[in-house]
């Protein structure tokens, strides 16, 4: 199944738009463990949804302090939480989780989602940290 590239940026996120002019797509894992770790709690869409389906990402939370290996081990938690559902549902049959301190103001979250056909697909979301802005390369 296909489903528009979100496109990770400074201030959030954007579709792609190829030469041709159509969307760029991509697997649907890709946008379902995007959402889920960036969306939280406060989104209006929530309201729509039944308690045990909310978006909850907390690494907003995280974002306010600095970018150490305890904030980077802490990330790697939320993220994993915020992801349960994928599991929960047997969407998933298993998903890891890992991310790098690129620099100062900036943390690679790379989450891998097993399916339970035993297809892996392997993402990496960079985070702009403490409201700092830097490229992301």
């Amino acid at each position: 199944m296909s489903d528009l590239l979100l496109h990770p940026t400074i201030d959030g996120g954007d579709v792609i738009i190829a030469e041709s002019g159509d969307f760029t797509l991509t697997d649907a894992m890709f946008n379902a463990a995007y959402l889920s770790v960036h969306t939280d709690s406060g989104w209006w869409g929530n309201e729509l949804l039944e308690q045990n389906e909310r978006l909850n990402g907390r690494l907003n939370e995280l974002q306010k302090k600095a970018l150490t290996n305890q904030t980077r081990l802490a990330a790697i938690d939320y993220a994993k939480k915020s992801l349960k559902w994928l599991t929960d549902t047997g969407i998933a049959a298993s998903v890891e989780v890992d991310a790098v301190i690129k620099s100062a103001v900036r943390l690679d979250l790379t989450i891998t989602v097993t399916k339970p056909d035993g297809d892996q697909s392997a993402s990496t979301y960079p985070i702009a940290w403490n409201a700092q802005i830097e490229e992301y390369a």
